[in-house]
């Protein structure tokens, strides 16, 4: 689906809340409506980590936006689907194609993945990236206070571009999120 920014940029009044709703209605018919596809493609596996085919490759994303389309209609079911492939990865695509569907769901699988990821990886200052800007990209109420408590993180620098870019970009880039109702998400990035 196109993002909330490109939407956005086609209409002549930007109302994120709509925009936001809208796309959220249609993933959730899409993933309600192809279920059993979407269940099938997902469950059809992924290639190993070391295969750097394109086919390989191909099937990876695939089984992501299936994961990703699978939790817009079924949270739970979708949860433990990301936790364990999360859990069971042998790369770094299917890490973090999990992480990505985790990343907007209300769910304790969330921040086990989460902390799990932060602790195996928080001495790869490029992987560590990857951990604030997916928190960053989340399409969550909190996102806002989320963003605001990364700043605080003791391994959050503005001094440094790539985290810098990881967290506020990436936010940035959040169109929802960072338009949100109370202005916060605007000033933590104009301050």
């Amino acid at each position: 689906l196109p993002s909330d920014t490109l939407l956005a940029q086609r209409v002549d009044v930007v109302d994120p809340d709509a925009i936001h709703e809208a796309r959220d209605s249609l993933r959730k018919a899409i993933g309600s409506a192809l279920h059993g596809d979407l269940l099938a493609v997902y469950r059809a596996g992924s290639a190993p980590g070391d295969d750097l085919s394109p086919a390989a490759k191909g099937i990876r994303r695939l089984r992501a936006v299936a994961l990703g389309f699978l939790a817009a209609a079924d949270e739970t079911q979708a949860a433990a689907m990301a936790k364990q492939q999360f859990d069971s990865a042998d790369n770094m695509t299917d890490r973090q194609g999990a992480l990505v569907t985790l990343a907007s769901l209300d769910a304790p699988e969330r921040a086990q993945a989460f902390d799990a990821f932060y602790q195996r990886f928080h001495d790869d200052p490029l992987v560590l990236d990857k951990w604030f800007a997916l928190q960053a990209s989340a399409q969550r109420p909190d996102t806002v206070d989320e963003v605001l408590r990364l700043a605080q993180h003791p391994d959050f620098t503005m001094s440094n571009p790539n985290r810098l870019r990881s967290l506020a970009g990436t936010f940035s880039g959040n169109h929802w999120a960072f338009h949100s109702a109370d202005g916060r998400g605007y000033r933590f990035v104009a301050d």
